[in-house]
């Protein structure tokens, strides 16, 4: 690698001069709900490595969002299937808001 292309800027703080680094933007901003922490907890549980190597790479976040929203869309999509199942629509809501609160829950 050639040193005369890199260029490293510094600040001077006391009597040291510290690089200026900073993190590249995140791919996803935005907040991690209930699937991506519990992801979260059990990759600092079970997969130290790739937890570690994900948060260095500045990919957790990222990647807990998407998770967090694959695991919504899956629980909407089995709350639709499970109501159709039950034959749970939107005449019996209309009709009768007890018993579909009933079957919902």
């Amino acid at each position: 690698m050639n040193n005369e292309k890199i260029k490293i800027e510094y600040t001077k703080f006391g009597d040291y001069y510290l690089p200026n680094l900073t993190l590249p933007k995140p791919r996803r901003t935005g907040t991690i709900g209930k699937y991506g922490r519990l992801k979260l907890n059990h990759m600092k549980k079970y997969n130290i490595p790739e937890y570690t190597e994900m948060l260095l790479n500045n990919e957790l976040k990222s990647y807990l969002l998407d998770i967090d929203d694959e695991c919504k869309n899956k629980l909407e999509i089995l709350i639709k299937q499970m109501a159709e199942n039950e034959n749970i629509t939107e005449e019996l809501k209309a009709n009768n808001q007890l018993e579909w609160v009933g079957k919902m829950n």
